[in-house]
């Protein structure tokens, strides 16, 4: 009794061959690669545009300084936010105090995320 496998050669196309998986490695034609683009020298050693150093000015420096002690406030206020929605008396104040409490508590995540990566940035020029 003579198999065949279907193989999926990708790009949609299905081929059947004679055989199983060994024989389909002798029968399947090569892949058709595109012309391979030698880099010369010069693309190779070239390098990237030097990344200029600088220092923080005085207005970056006095933000850089003043973050740790916003991001500390505002985190404790999401704090208290946390603790406003674990209450179960809460929920009595009706929908819409409820709606404000959580878009406060978005609006602090997203506030404290961005004061992270400001001060990640702040310091990579302080350095």
């Amino acid at each position: 009794m003579v198999t065949s496998t279907l193989v999926l050669e990708g790009d949609g196309l299905i081929n059947e061959y004679i055989g199983g998986y060994d024989d389909w490695l002798i029968q399947k034609k090569p892949a058709r690669l595109g012309p391979v683009k030698i880099k010369s020298v010069k693309e190779i050693i070239r390098p990237k545009k030097p990344v200029i150093a600088r220092k923080l000015n005085s207005k970056e420096q006095c933000e850089f300084n003043s973050i740790p002690s916003v991001i500390e406030k505002m985190e404790v206020e999401q704090k208290q936010v946390y603790a406003l929605l674990a209450d179960f008396n809460f929920y009595q104040k009706g929908p819409e105090e409820i709606a404000k409490t959580e878009a406060r508590l978005e609006f602090l995540s997203n506030e404290i995320e961005k004061a992270y990566a400001r001060w990640e940035y702040l310091e990579e020029l302080a350095l």
